[in-house]
């Protein structure tokens, strides 16, 4: 694949704490934005002469990284090393980068844990490594399309800190989205790339993670929640199996304004102290809160939410 004006974006919201002295990039990609583009959106360290040639390597340079090396299966055009990412990398790559940039070569390789495994073992301490893949509807590009929750698992499990997803929606309009959110139904059914960027910290062995669904579903929850306030969305049994414990632990500290159920036999009681009522109310907040899923009905729920013209937080 090759680096947009999406890209830029993205890559503006990863590198101020990347450290600049060398990095890699997985094939060397193609460049689908010019010196002024790129300049209005990440404005060069070091820029490049207007008469120079430039490609990804010069952007990358221009953006103040010392050493620029790209590795790939193919010798055309020759990148610094020729490697098959389906098998381990040296031992003389560990400990290496700064910053590893995928653009779009996992998806081709067949061996996906292997690779990521690459990735990690590359990766200097505090290394930062950002994969912007393909997420929905790109049938046939690759072997795969890719899940969030396979980068945020795999790398939580390693010890990776900063673990972020972003989205881009066009001119500028990039979003955050962190461990347990949704993501609305409206960018799942276009063709979407994710951007994944996570913060090596140490790694002694390679774990294999657990799928969030199978793993504690609370983990993480108390600290993404923070001190914003939210609705739980869903008073059923549900709420008890999943959420219960955890929410009967931290009610102290929690923010939470209430349960929302469309059902009204439910909306005028009280579930551990918090009412229960209608989505109407989400139409009175001033606050944009956080909508809490309790329920597996999570797609049509988004889709009830966009319906009501909000644009609201959603996590599970």
């Amino acid at each position: 694949m090759g680096i947009t004006r999406d890209d830029l974006d993205i890559l503006k919201r990863v590198l101020p704490s990347v450290g600049r002295e060398r990095m890699l990039m997985y094939g060397i990609q193609d460049l689908g934005v010019s010196r002024d583009q790129t300049q209005a959106v990440l404005p060069l360290r070091d820029p490049v002469p207007d008469s120079g040639e430039w490609g990804s390597p010069e952007l990358f340079r221009g953006l103040g990284f010392r050493f620029v090396e790209s590795l790939d299966i193919a010798a055309t055009p020759p990148p610094t090393f020729l490697h098959n990412m389906n098998e381990p990398l040296p031992k003389t790559f560990w400990d290496r980068y700064d910053f590893i940039y995928d653009g779009g070569t996992l998806e081709h390789i067949f061996n996906t844990p292997q690779a990521l495994e690459n990735t990690v073992r590359s990766l200097r301490g505090d290394g930062v490594v950002l994969h912007r893949l393909p997420m929905n509807n790109s049938v046939n590009h690759g072997f795969y399309q890719f899940s969030p929750g396979l980068f945020f698992d795999y790398y939580l499990a390693n010890g990776f800190e900063d673990c972020n997803l972003f989205l881009a929606e066009g001119g500028g309009d990039v979003r955050r989205y962190g461990y347990r959110d949704i993501i609305p139904d409206r960018v799942l059914r276009r063709h979407s790339m994710l951007g994944f960027a996570a913060r090596k910290t140490s790694v002694d062995e390679i774990s294999v993670p657990t799928q969030f669904m199978y793993a504690p579903n609370t983990r993480f929850l108390t600290e993404e929640l923070g001190d914003s306030p939210f609705y739980i969305w869903g008073a059923s049994g549900g709420f008890f199996q999943v959420y219960g414990e955890w929410f009967e632990r931290n009610r102290e500290t929690l923010r939470c304004l209430g349960f929302i159920d469309s059902d009204p036999s439910r909306q005028g009681r009280e579930i551990m102290g918090c009412p229960v009522l209608a989505p109407e109310v989400l139409l009175r907040e001033q606050r944009r809160p956080i909508i809490l899923v309790a329920s597996t009905w999570w797609p049509q729920i988004s889709d009830q939410i966009e319906d009501m013209g909000l644009d609201l937080r959603l996590m599970r």
